[in-house]
Formats: C-alpha cells, sequence, structure tokens
C-alpha cells in the first residue's frame, strides 16, 4: 500500500546508506528514425519542466523518496525536480506536455482520442549502472507503445557522416501486432537518426498488458543488460551491443509509423504505478528487485 508514513520510514533508511554511483522509436525491421529527443525537422525537443499542462494534482511538490544515488517514485504528484516532459513530434503525431497527468497515485501519458498524439516524460539528469524498474499498464490501443527505456544522445562527430547526432539507448516496448502483444527489447550503441536497432528480441506474452500492472525491469551493468518481467529474467543481449554511457530514463505513448493501428474512439493512457531506479551495488529501492512483490513500490 502506497502510504507517506512507509514511504518515509523508507526515505529514512534510503538516504542513510546509498552511496553515489557512477538512458523511442523501436524498428519492426526498420525503426523510423529520430529518437524521443529530436524533434522532426532535425530540432532538438525541448522538455518543459512540468509547469502547467497536464491536468490532474499537479503542483509543486516532492512525490517520492530519493538521493543523488536513487529515487522511487509512487507519483502522489508530478514532482518536476524529477522528471521534465517531451514536447516534440515523433512517429504520426506529437508529444505533448499536456498530456503527461498524475492522479489518484498514478501517471498517465495520455492518447487524446480521435488523435495520434501522445505524452512522454524524461529524467532531469542522467544516471548510470543499476536497476531500472516500473509498475506500468500499457495503452490498450492497437498501433501504439508504451515505454520504459534508457536514452542518450551526443554529436555525431566521427561516428557517422549522415546523422546530426547517435545516441546510446536500451528499450522496452509494450506493442499489439496481428493480435498478439509483445514486449520488445533493444539496443543502440552510438546510433545513428537513420539506423535500425544494433540488436532486439520480440518477446510474445501471454497476458494482456493493457489489463493489468506488470513489472518491467532493465538490470544494466558494464558489457550487461538483463530484461525482465514480474522478476523473471527474459533475454541478456551479448555484451558487444551493451552501452556503457550514461543515460536518461525515459517513458512515452505514441503511435509509430510502421505500425498498424487507427485512431481510438476514446483517450486512452499508459499508466505507471510506480517508477525506480537503484544504483549498482545499492539495495532498497524498487518492487521486484528487492523481493516486495510485484507493483508494491514499497
Amino acid at each position: 500500500m502506497k502510504t507517506y508514513e512507509a514511504f518515509r520510514a523508507f526515505a529514512l533508511v534510503l538516504l542513510g546508506s546509498l552511496s553515489l554511483s557512477g538512458c523511442a522509436e523501436l524498428p519492426t525491421s526498420p525503426l523510423e528514425g529520430p529518437r524521443p529527443q529530436a524533434a522532426r525537422g532535425g530540432t532538438p525537443g525541448k522538455p518543459t519542466d512540468g509547469g502547467g499542462g497536464g491536468g490532474g494534482d499537479e503542483v509543486p511538490c516532492t512525490s517520492g523518496v530519493g538521493s543523488v544515488a536513487g529515487y522511487l517514485d509512487p507519483f502522489t504528484c508530478f514532482d518536476s525536480t524529477w522528471w521534465l516532459k517531451g514536447a516534440h513530434s515523433l512517429g504520426r503525431g506529437y508529444l505533448d506536455p499536456n498530456n503527461v497527468q498524475v492522479t489518484e497515485g498514478q501517471l498517465r501519458l495520455i492518447q487524446p482520442r480521435r488523435s495520434y498524439d501522445g505524452g512522454e516524460i524524461w529524467a532531469s539528469s542522467k544516471t548510470g549502472f543499476g536497476r531500472y524498474e516500473a509498475s506500468m499498464r500499457a495503452s490498450p490501443a492497437p498501433g501504439t507503445i508504451s515505454s520504459l527505456f534508457l536514452y542518450g544522445e551526443k554529436p555525431a562527430g566521427a561516428y557517422s557522416a549522415t546523422a546530426f547526432y547517435v545516441f546510446d539507448e536500451i528499450d522496452i516496448e509494450l506493442l499489439q501486432r496481428d493480435g498478439q502483444w509483445y514486449a520488445v527489447f533493444a539496443t543502440w550503441l552510438e546510433g545513428d537518426s537513420n539506423g535500425d536497432p544494433l540488436w532486439q528480441h520480440w518477446e510474445p506474452l501471454t497476458y494482456d498488458p493493457s489489463a493489468e500492472f506488470h513489472t518491467y525491469a532493465i538490470e544494466y551493468a558494464r558489457g550487461s543488460v538483463t530484461f525482465s518481467i514480474d522478476g523473471q529474467e527474459i533475454v541478456t543481449p551479448p555484451s558487444d551491443v551493451v552501452p556503457t554511457s550514461d543515460m536518461y530514463l525515459m517513458a512515452n505513448a505514441w503511435w509509430p509509423t510502421w505500425l498498424e493501428g487507427k485512431r481510438s474512439r476514446k483517450t486512452v493512457y499508459a499508466t505507471y504505478d510506480w517508477i525506480a531506479f537503484t544504483p549498482a551495488g545499492a539495495t532498497g529501492l524498487g518492487g521486484e528487485s528487492n523481493g516486495r512483490g510485484r507493483g508494491s513500490g514499497l
């Protein structure tokens, strides 16, 4: 149960024990070009600080518990000290800050009715190795992606002669294709804005991820990434396709051009009950990683 007393007690343990430690658009075969932080036309997307738009109980606040070493956000409000809102074009539509809402203790990334628009959040600072996880429920609309991912963009320089920037990325994306739900895991390592992922794995799901909350996690270490669902390890890519850079933690709900689906007749959401980051070597943050059960966040 998400209570202030429990989180306060948890915060005291966390802040006393942690030490400082030192992140999209996914293709089917081609995942189309510009990444979440780059707007169409080559202009970098500028996130907002959460002030204005979004509705719900959004006021200046501190939502979760954490320190410079990690955090756990139960979304009692939109905490603009941790999160920014994306504001840029992606896929078929626009990621609008007004489509980010915290209400009833949950984060909603809204996909308005009869629209291809969506919503996005990203962490206000980069973080490194550790466990990133979220208790989330996917948008039910066919043709959409609901995600949790790490993303880091840098100037292309000598890496690419065809792109304005390159990026590292580690993705979890939930989507429907031909009536089947998948969790798609992918990595980019110094990828360019016109390229496919360096590695990807499509995991067929035996449940409907839009019907209930499940915990999705990225365990990120030097030369290693492990993807898991509800505490069960699903797949680990080869070490030569794994980034090593610090990245931004992000989440979005959007309509890619390569995935078939009609605009929804009603407003739908990707919903997040909590999001957590536990740095490598630390304990006591997220749900599944600490044996507290799916979706507990305590």
